[in-house]
């Protein structure tokens, strides 16, 4: 992106490097907009873990509720939980991808058996083109 706090607040943030909103919402747009004007834009957290029919999950909520914008929270796994699935990553014998693999499909079966507690923030907003376009963060 091509500002930051630290370029545009340089004597206030020197050494701080964070987006403005408005930029981000303006390159996710920027990309959908080439490949279709009917789109919905997704801003989230890298580290949140996706069930494996998320995308198909939503696109069916959004078509039968006809919604234009949907906040997400996501779920908490206990930390006693993932001390036991960390052992998948120090066994020795795991490539990185098979490690995270087995971690992700073992927090799958605790989400599966409600073995989670409900994040107390919002960190995953999805928007219809519709609302995207409404939005006006300033430059």
């Amino acid at each position: 992106l091509p500002r930051h706090t630290g370029t545009e607040y340089p004597k206030l943030l020197p050494d701080t490097k964070l987006s403005f909103l408005q930029d981000i919402v303006d390159a996710g747009t920027s990309c959908a907009e080439h490949n279709d004007e009917d789109f919905y834009l997704m801003l989230t957290n890298a580290d949140i873990c996706l069930t494996s029919n998320f995308y198909t999950e939503l696109s069916h909520d959004f078509a039968r509720r006809k919604r234009k914008a949907l906040s997400i929270n996501r779920k908490v796994l206990s930390k006693s939980n993932l001390d036991d699935m960390s052992s998948s990553l120090n066994d020795g014998q795991s490539t990185p991808h098979s490690a995270a693999m087995e971690i992700w499909q073992q927090a799958h079966v605790l989400i599966d058996e409600d073995k989670y507690s409900s994040h107390p923030g919002y960190d995953c907003f999805i928007m219809h083109a519709s609302v995207v376009r409404s939005l006006n963060f300033g430059k």
